[in-house]
């Protein structure tokens, strides 16, 4: 049995995220908020610049 790593069920398939480039996940979020009835979402006008300044405090990646 050959026990050397390399690509196969233990290994992580390469990700290629180039169909994403215009992806906003901030909007995402936002919409879907609003969409299920987040309340705070919905009566907070200051909301939406609470939800940008939260993902801009994660890492980009």
């Amino acid at each position: 049995m050959d026990l050397t790593e390399g690509v196969g069920e233990s290994s992580s398939p390469p990700r290629s995220f180039g169909s994403f480039n215009n992806y906003d996940v901030r909007n995402d979020v936002f919409n879907r908020l609003v969409e299920t009835g987040h309340e705070e979402a919905l009566s907070n006008p200051e909301f939406r610049e609470l939800l940008d300044s939260h993902f801009n405090r994660l890492p980009p990646r």
